[in-house]
């Protein structure tokens, strides 16, 4: 039966030395089992603790104890900017789930306004067939060659590539209005 001082040294030895509790157990010159039950008693079952959670680490060479863990270390915010909940999980840097989908909406919405009216002013500002001009929303691209295109200039086709691949299809295009456009459509329509 061990003393309340000889259970303070092996805490106390567990503590201040990288000794493993097997070589604890040899110089107090008791069993392994021995030495776990007092460090357990103690709540001392690993020196070793999570750098986030302080949850016990079986290693030294460890810092966090899940994935988790390591990603709320990688964070540099602990709240969404948008709305401020609580940030959970690998994907969540700076904005939650929501925010970050409606940020993304947005942002892609700015980028295919921006380039439309760029391609718009590149292409004379007004339809090529009537001159309309009025509304933006109402011009579009329509591709001379229909074998020649490899994406359309309107929705992803503007924000899912890069700028100069965007001016290279747009030489292969004209801009009409809305009106000139469906015709010239179902005049090729018939063709075929």
């Amino acid at each position: 039966m061990f003393t309340e001082n000889i259970r303070q040294e092996i805490c106390q030895t567990y503590l201040n030395t990288r000794l493993s509790k097997r070589d604890i157990a040899k110089k107090h010159k008791c069993s392994l089992d021995t030495v776990k039950r007092v460090l357990k008693k103690a709540n001392l079952t690993s020196r070793y603790k999570c750098e986030i959670c302080a949850a016990s680490l079986y290693k030294q060479s460890l810092r966090f104890c899940s994935k988790n863990c390591y990603y709320k270390s990688k964070r540099k915010y602990s709240e969404c900017l948008s709305c401020e909940t609580a940030l959970e999980g690998r994907s969540q840097i700076k904005y939650c789930d929501t925010c970050s989908v409606n940020l993304t909406k947005q942002s892609h919405k700015q980028i295919y306004d921006k380039r439309k009216q760029k391609l718009i002013e590149i292409k004379g500002n007004c339809c090529e067939h009537c001159g309309y001009k009025k509304c933006y929303a109402a011009l579009h691209f329509h591709h001379k060659n229909k074998k020649d295109k490899k994406f359309s200039l309107s929705g992803s086709g503007l924000t899912g590539h890069s700028w100069p691949a965007v001016l290279k299809e747009l030489e292969k295009c004209q801009l009409l209005c809305a009106n000139c456009h469906a015709e010239i459509e179902e005049e090729i329509r018939q063709q075929v």
